[in-house]
């Protein structure tokens, strides 16, 4: 899997929207086994360490599964020709433990 921290340009349309998550991937065979969620965690807290404080990511279907995470829903946005959510995560939150470990 991947995951990047964007601090530098914007989200096309949005330049209020930075520093934001993007370049997120499982693949499909290991999805459902925590690997997204421990990537997105460990971005979160590199981001901590960078000293950035709040983090932003667009969604058009996952809105669920980053709110699980502690993500919070902004607004709509407009990109490439379809809506998205744009959520926001404080940096400085206490981890959330794993949606997929009961």
């Amino acid at each position: 899997g991947s995951v990047s921290i964007f601090t530098d340009g914007e989200i096309e349309g949005h330049p209020d929207v930075t520093p934001f998550l993007g370049s997120f991937y499982v693949l499909e065979k290991y999805r459902g086994q925590g690997i997204g969620w421990r990537l997105v965690q460990h971005l979160v807290a590199g981001a901590a360490k960078m000293g950035i404080q709040k983090l932003y990511l667009i969604t058009s279907e996952k809105e669920a599964f980053y709110q699980k995470l502690g993500w919070e829903p902004c607004r709509t946005v407009h990109v490439n020709g379809t809506d998205h959510t744009l959520m926001a995560r404080k940096t400085d939150e206490p981890v959330k433990s794993s949606p997929c470990r009961h």
